[in-house]
């Protein structure tokens, strides 16, 4: 493993087994590799599986979701295996998920000074010192030292989200995977949180992703974006290249749902269809039914992600590999006809 890679998730699946019903396969055979000091975007329809995903590589699963299959490695370490307890220990200077709502991660009978020293405690550190090591992680995200009194229900949303943010700090992780984290909140409230995030990656130097539905927002955030579509990567390139140049035929439907502010006339897209029902089984390539450029080849076998720009992108009419894998199909279908 290169010095610099620090996450090397490969062929991850998650199925999601409801009481009642066919298990769902959210996440499939996914690979994901991460390098230290990286901000990547991982962007979808909901329902998608970047969330879950999410989940899967910081070891937050919990039932009905499971890992079905692949290995998550973590700086050498198969984080799939570990118990409960050697996970807990794994997090202090490795990996941490911040939430969609801080609602959704603190206590509301706890004032926030109490969450800090939770926290260090829970993870062996020196919770002796918690309220100026509090104050100080506070002040990192731009709150002032007096929200260490407060409870939960007193701080607005995007305070509470800051909040998430320096607890999840005090354990110094290398890895962040912020998880839609300005959902629910205003637009200017939006965009002083995700200027906090940027400013703590750069300073900071961990290594981020972020979930997100909306793409703009991750185009504006993050070095190197990763679209997500029915449980696969559908895409993976720079950010720049999205913007200027997709390759993946949802990436290009994705961009079209956004309107130019500069432009003198707007004019907006959207995707007919549906996703494809997680439960049941997939022939072809999953956009398939939605895609305008569809093929016959693209009905029969699932596209591998193959180079393509400085990426790649999982799609038989614009990969050359995928383009050879069809050509190679048509010739066997001729043979048995």
């Amino acid at each position: 493993m290169p010095d610099d890679l620090l996450l090397d998730a490969q062929g991850v699946s998650v199925g999601y087994t409801p009481e009642r019903g066919d298990r769902i396969l959210a996440v499939r055979e996914v690979d994901l590799r991460l390098h230290q000091g990286e901000f990547v975007g991982l962007v979808g329809e909901s329902g998608c599986g970047k969330s879950t995903l999410g989940f899967a590589v910081t070891g937050m699963l919990l039932p009905p979701a499971q890992l079905v299959g692949g290995s998550i490695v973590f700086d050498g370490q198969d984080i799939a295996s570990l118990s409960g307890e050697q996970l807990r220990q794994a997090r202090q200077g490795g990996f941490a998920l911040v939430l969609q709502s801080g609602m959704n991660t603190l206590n509301p009978v706890r004032t926030i000074a109490n969450h800090f020293r939770d926290l260090l405690k829970a993870h062996g550190s020196d919770h002796s010192t918690a309220r100026e090591r509090g104050a100080e992680l506070l002040r990192t995200v731009h709150l002032d030292s007096d929200v260490l009194d407060r409870y939960p229900h007193e701080l607005s949303g995007g305070m509470r989200q800051r909040v998430s943010i320096a607890l999840v700090l005090s354990l110094e992780p290398r890895l962040i995977v912020f998880d839609e984290p300005t959902t629910a909140l205003d637009v200017v409230v939006q965009a002083a949180v995700m200027s906090t995030i940027k400013e703590l990656q750069r300073t900071q130097q961990f290594t981020a992703v972020l979930i997100s539905h909306d793409l703009g927002t991750v185009l504006e955030a993050t070095d190197r974006v990763l679209i997500m579509y029915a449980g696969q990567i559908a895409e993976d390139q720079p950010a720049a290249d999205v913007l200027t140049g997709p390759h993946h035929p949802y990436t290009e439907a994705l961009l079209s749902c956004y309107a130019d502010p500069r432009a003198d006339v707007v004019h907006l897209g959207g995707i007919a269809g549906n996703p494809p029902d997680l439960s049941k089984q997939i022939d072809g390539c999953p956009y398939a039914p939605r895609c305008p450029l569809v093929q016959d080849i693209c009905r029969r076998i699932d596209p591998p992600l193959a180079p393509l720009g400085r990426g790649v992108a999982a799609c038989h009419v614009r990969a050359p590999a995928s383009k050879e894998l069809a050509a190679t199909a048509h010739e066997v279908a001729d043979r048995e006809h």
